[in-house]
């Protein structure tokens, strides 16, 4: 079938760059969602060029765009404003990007010249006319999706790196927690080894009591890192003889939610690869069937309807990955 595909699409004027275009954006999209860690690291490194020297003032304008977004989210809490900004609030958060100092208004300066860049190349290559324009806001969804979705499994690797560092600290737990964030502090994963150094920072530079500190961290860490913070706060306050055992319950904990978030990655990946299969199987067939009956076709290549089906299709799909996905991120 592939190849009866393929040489029906060499008989098309443009056929095999349309081919090659829509294989080509699967592959990147797949490249993107494996290798997160090297691409969110370049757009920290875009997002410093981007407000450097060369495009000081492209930089100054979306800064000032994200403070006064901002400001608006932050005075009307139940407002739009307030619940797209906290949207992607959090997955610059959960992917790290924040800490290269990208804002919420440069991630969506980025996702908008990203899809405007490949609703251009679509529409010299496919013809779309005035399709470009939801073609546009296809393409802004699927990049939105496409990083929400690497957040959240972001999420569950930050929380599998913090109970790691917990397990570390309560290790040591009689010499104190903070003298064991001292002494471990290189041992932490790279992610969230830089709050741990501001927490040790804020103690020994600015004055910060361990309280203030560890409460600091736990915004920062969420709340996977909250219920050992409330117990490290009070032991470092009481230090009583066998107190050590209040950490035991969080070790257990820690042990369970390994248990269960293995226990649904499994499930989650065998669901995500029947979807992944399926789709594929269905848009192979699609294509086959249309490139080999005229009607069919005609009809998706040329008939504003089925443009707009295909359109529909791919942002299903691509829902549904990102719902199962925020289903399998839920606090456990």
């Amino acid at each position: 079938m592939v190849s009866d595909l393929y040489e029906t699409m060499k008989s098309i004027p443009g056929g095999v760059i349309m081919l090659t275009v829509l294989v080509g954006i699967l592959v990147l999209a797949v490249l993107f969602i494996k290798y997160n860690v090297v691409v969110l690291k370049a757009l920290g490194k875009f997002n410093t060029w981007i407000t450097g020297k060369i495009t000081g003032k492209i930089g100054s304008k979306v800064k000032a765009v994200n403070k006064k977004f901002k400001r608006t989210a932050d005075l009307y809490v139940n407002s739009p404003a307030n619940a797209i900004y906290r949207y992607f609030d959090s997955i610059l958060v959960n992917t790290g990007l924040h800490r290269s100092g990208v804002t919420v208004a440069g991630l969506l300066f980025f996702l908008f010249i990203m899809s405007v860049i490949c609703t251009a190349a679509c529409t010299v290559v496919f013809s779309l006319e005035w399709l470009s324009i939801p073609a546009l806001g296809v393409f802004f969804i699927l990049f939105v999706i496409l990083f929400r979705y690497v957040s959240l499994t972001r999420v569950e690797q930050n929380e599998a790196h913090i109970m790691d560092a917990i397990d570390l600290l309560v290790s040591d737990v009689k010499s104190g927690i903070f003298n064991s964030i001292i002494r471990y502090q290189n041992s932490f994963h790279e992610s969230i080894r830089p709050y741990f150094l501001e927490c040790i920072d804020d103690v020994q530079n600015k004055g910060y009591s361990f309280t203030t500190a560890m409460e600091s961290l736990t915004d920062k860490l969420g709340y996977s890192f909250a219920d050992f913070a409330q117990k490290a706060i009070y032991y470092e306050s009481k230090r009583e003889e066998g107190s050590e055992g209040i950490f035991g319950a969080i070790i257990e904990l820690n042990r369970q939610r390994r248990i269960l978030r293995r226990e649904n990655a499994i499930a989650f990946k065998t669901i995500k690869t029947s979807l992944l299969v399926s789709s594929l199987m269905i848009f192979v067939f699609a294509m086959y069937t249309g490139l080999t009956d005229p009607f069919i076709s005609n009809f998706l290549s040329n008939t504003i309807l089925g443009r707009i089906m295909i359109l529909v299709d791919v942002l299903l799909v691509a829902f549904v990955i990102n719902y199962l996905a925020g289903i399998r991120a839920k606090t456990l």
